[in-house]
């Protein structure tokens, strides 16, 4: 299942450039200037790209180990929140095996992605690098000079309604602190920079502490 639409992403961001003590510009924040999916049910195969602002340091570590750059996406097969039905799967307020997360907070110690199933706060361990439930498998990517960040995902792996399609959410983090976050539906290429309605900026605002609070479950 593939799509030639183009959608505008709205992304609730931080942009902000700060000076080192030293007088050494920090670099900009990492953040997606265009995502999408192409899903083949024929192959059972699910391709990611990502075309980021600059290129991603996932190895690099800061003194309390957080990576300096990193993302996570979460698939749901039914809501259209994916991130937040996720956590509710966390605290015991959804059933088990609708919400699934692809990690980069394994790539400094294995060089790999890590494909996740959420787990309830009950589950037994053990549990993947971030913290949100149990690695059903692990894969490579490959980082193109343009920026590109792209891997293929069995769809079997994903949280899906068994067509192929499905919701996601595209989170971006600077040593654990949320850049950006991006939602999408499978098929589709979204180009990041729509301009949100102030209403939209005040009510995204306000669940960024939200989303502070949980994305790093457990670490």
């Amino acid at each position: 299942m593939t799509s030639t639409h183009v959608r505008h992403a709205v992304t609730l961001s931080i942009t902000c450039f700060g000076i080192l003590a030293g007088g050494q510009a920090l670099a900009a924040p990492l953040e997606p200037l265009w995502y999408r999916t192409t899903v083949d049910t024929s192959r059972d195969n699910v391709h990611f790209a990502i075309g980021f602002n600059r290129a991603p340091d996932l190895t690099t570590l800061d003194a309390a180990g957080r990576q300096v750059d990193s993302f996570q996406i979460w698939t749901d097969d039914n809501g259209t929140l994916p991130f937040f039905d996720a956590a509710r799967v966390g605290w015991g307020g959804l059933p088990e095996g609708g919400s699934a997360v692809l990690s980069v907070a394994a790539v400094p110690s294995t060089g790999e992605l890590e494909y996740i199933k959420v787990r309830s706060s009950s589950w037994p361990g053990p549990w993947s690098a971030n913290g949100w439930g149990s690695v059903e498998a692990r894969a490579g990517y490959i980082l193109g000079a343009d920026n590109v960040f792209s891997f293929d995902v069995p769809l079997g792996l994903l949280a899906n309604s068994g067509d192929g399609r499905f919701y996601y959410t595209l989170e971006t983090y600077d040593t654990g602190g949320t850049i950006s976050s991006n939602n999408g539906y499978s098929g589709y290429t979204y180009v990041v920079g729509a301009v949100p309605e102030p209403s939209m900026m005040a009510l995204a605002l306000a669940g960024l502490g939200l989303l502070g609070a949980a994305a790093r479950r457990r670490r």
